[in-house]
C-alpha cells in the first residue's frame, strides 16, 4: 500500500475523530448513535492494525502471531474482520492468561493477552469512541488519555505545590480481583451454560452434568445449586397451540442464599439477577449486558 494512500487514510480517520469530538463537546447530553459502521470502516481498521503491529506483543489463545498474519496477508485478515463486524458475526475470544512478576516483589500479576484480531477490533473501537469521551474529561485528568502521561500529572502537582498547596492524596485499589468474593461473579458464569441448554436437545445430548443441583419440596424439579435465587414450579396445565405448547405452572417454593437477603427478603442488588430480553435476545444483569442469547451458548458448546 503506497505511503501517500496511508497518509490520506490517516487524515480521514483524524477528520472523523475531530467531528465526533466536536459533536460531543457541543452537546454534552447528546447520545451519539450509529457508531458501529464507523468502527468497521476500512481506514479505521487499517489504522488499528498499524497500531497493534507497532506495539508487537504476544499471540492470544489462538497462538496466531503478527508475523503469521503478515505472511498470510494483511488484506485478507482485515477483509475477514471487517466482514464479521459488518454482519455482526464477530465474537471476541477469551484472553490468554499469563502471570508476570511485579517489580521489586515476589508476587506475580495476572495479565490477559487477547487475540491479535481482538486487539485490532478493540483498537478500532477506541479510535472511534475515545473522542466522544475526551469531550467530557476535565483538564486535571491524565490517566490513559491521548498525549497525556503520569509525568505530566507530576508536573502539575509540582506547579500546585509552588502555588502553596501542601496535600497530595495517592489512592489505589490493591489486589481487587484477588480479594473479590468469587460468589459475586459465579452465577454470571452460568449464563453461557444456560444458553447452551436452550440450544441443545436433551434427546441428543446429556445435559444432566452441566450443573450441580438440589431438590426442594418437589421431587421431580431439580434446581441449580450455584444460583443465589431459585424457584420450584409445579406444572398445572398444558395447552397444545398447534405450532407451540403453552405450560401453566404454580410457584411451589422459592429458595435464596442468605447473602442475597435484606431483612429476610430477596434483595435484587445482592442477587444480581440475569434477565433475558426479546426480541433483542440479550442477557442482562442490573444495568448492563452480560451476553447475547443463543450465540453465547454456541461459544460454550465450542469449549465443551
Amino acid at each position: 500500500m503506497p505511503s501517500g494512500d496511508n497518509t490520506a487514510k490517516q487524515d480521514k480517520v483524524r477528520e472523523l475523530q475531530v467531528k465526533l469530538y466536536l459533536a460531543a463537546k457541543r452537546s454534552p447530553n447528546r447520545r451519539l448513535h450509529a457508531l458501529w459502521d464507523r468502527i468497521h470502516r476500512r481506514d479505521a481498521l487499517e489504522r488499528a492494525w498499524r497500531q497493534v503491529r507497532e506495539n508487537r506483543g504476544a499471540a492470544g489463545v489462538d497462538r496466531i502471531t503478527i508475523a503469521q498474519i503478515e505472511e498470510d496477508g494483511i488484506e485478507a485478515f482485515l477483509d475477514e474482520l471487517q466482514e464479521e463486524l459488518r454482519e455482526e458475526r464477530y465474537r471476541p475470544q477469551p484472553a490468554r492468561r499469563v502471570f508476570i512478576p511485579k517489580p521489586g516483589r515476589s508476587e506475580r500479576r495476572p495479565l490477559g493477552i487477547p487475540r491479535i484480531k481482538d486487539r485490532v477490533c478493540q483498537t478500532a473501537a477506541k479510535i472511534v469512541l475515545e473522542p466522544t469521551f475526551e469531550a467530557d474529561f476535565r483538564g486535571c485528568s491524565f490517566g490513559f488519555r491521548p498525549k497525556r502521561s503520569a509525568h505530566e500529572a507530576l508536573d502539575q502537582i509540582k506547579r500546585e505545590v509552588m502555588r502553596g498547596r501542601r496535600w497530595v492524596i495517592d489512592a489505589d485499589i490493591r489486589g481487587f480481583f484477588d480479594a473479590l468474593d468469587p460468589k459475586i461473579l459465579e452465577h454470571r458464569d452460568l449464563v453461557a451454560a444456560v444458553g447452551y441448554c436452550g440450544l441443545v436437545s436433551g434427546h441428543d445430548q446429556d445435559k444432566s452434568g452441566l450443573f450441580e443441583v438440589f431438590f426442594g419440596e418437589l421431587p421431580h424439579a431439580p434446581m441449580i445449586a450455584a444460583c443465589p435465587l431459585t424457584i420450584a414450579c409445579r406444572l398445572e396445565r398444558t395447552f397444545d397451540l398447534s405450532s407451540e405448547w403453552l405450560f401453566i405452572g404454580e410457584i411451589a417454593a422459592a429458595y435464596a442464599d442468605e447473602e442475597c437477603l435484606t431483612g429476610g427478603q430477596p434483595d435484587p442488588r445482592k442477587a444480581d439477577p440475569i434477565l433475558l430480553t426479546m426480541p433483542d435476545n440479550r442477557y442482562w444483569s442490573l444495568g448492563e449486558v452480560v451476553g447475547v442469547a443463543w450465540s453465547i451458548g454456541e461459544d460454550y458448546a465450542k469449549g465443551t
